[in-house]
């Protein structure tokens, strides 16, 4: 297993930067942005960046679950998705990936849970590039009933980066 770079996660933190506002014009919900945290597979912090422009009185929140949703994913080694130990009641949210042969997690938070999830699984596909790759994030999707926002986020994803 090879962990993330941190090269990877500042290639990863630009692509987030750059779509981070047009995943928010295209939800229309009034989210404006939040945090991505990167980190490698022993889940040491390579990037936590700010993404768009949060809400200012929500800053801290976001920062918060975008780390807790990885270090969670890091304890619970059989999950993929943040979203399969998630528990409103205690304040544990989707959004968060462990990278495909575990080099890592990327979590988001600021977005609706499963926009934060899709975003997360579709930078995924940047680091580890391929079909194959691509389809096993697919999957990862049907996880979270989550395949249709993920193939619109990946859309959205590779427009801005092919332009």
């Amino acid at each position: 297993m090879t962990d993330i770079t941190v090269t990877q996660a500042n290639r990863l933190a630009s692509r987030a930067i750059v779509v981070g506002p047009r995943i928010a014009e295209k939800i229309g919900d009034g989210r404006t942005g939040g945090y991505l945290y990167i980190s490698d597979s022993q889940n040491r912090m390579l990037v936590h960046i700010r993404i768009g422009a949060p809400d200012d009185s929500k800053l801290q929140k976001y920062i918060d679950f975008s780390r807790e949703k990885a270090t969670r994913l890091c304890v619970l080694s059989e999950h993929h998705l943040s979203w399969q130990s998630r528990n409103p009641k205690l304040n544990k949210w989707g959004g968060a990936v462990r990278l495909l042969g575990g080099a890592g997690f990327i979590s988001f938070s600021g977005f609706p849970e499963q926009v934060d999830e899709a975003l997360c699984l579709t930078l995924a596909c940047g680091v580890q590039k391929n079909i194959i790759i691509y389809n096993r994030y697919h999957a990862m999707s049907d996880i979270s009933n989550n395949t249709s926002l993920f193939i619109e986020m990946y859309a959205i994803v590779s427009a801005v980066m092919n332009n």
